[in-house]
């Protein structure tokens, strides 16, 4: 498969192998649970939605969290991108005025 890379997250790797040929074909999608400037900034309602505690959750790197400024969601963004091949994105409509930022500094990239 073209777009392989042994060292993309192992979910992304486990669907690599599964699709194999395919696998540039396809589009990657990831849904954002909580957009703050940090773990203390999610709110304990999104443990709902992660099924767990979400600020512990936040805390240890959990993927549905984007946490930091609008550079630094954006630049965490774009790697993720560039390793992982992510190529949609959705954020819950309770985050999309922070989110709004990192709109703006992706728009072109």
């Amino acid at each position: 498969m073209a777009g392989h890379d042994p060292h993309r997250a192992p979910t992304v790797a486990g669907l690599g192998a599964v699709a194999g040929s395919r696998y540039d074909a396809l589009e990657l999608h990831v849904t954002f649970a909580v957009v703050a400037d940090d773990a203390a900034g999610v709110p304990q309602w999104a443990s709902r939605m992660v099924g767990g505690d979400p600020q512990a959750m936040a805390a240890a790197g959990g993927i549905a969290f984007l946490l930091g400024s609008a550079g630094q969601i954006a630049d965490r963004l774009l790697r993720r991108r560039d390793a992982l091949g992510i190529s949609y994105i959705a954020v819950n409509g309770m985050f999309a005025e922070r989110f709004a930022p990192v709109i703006a500094r992706l728009r072109g990239r």
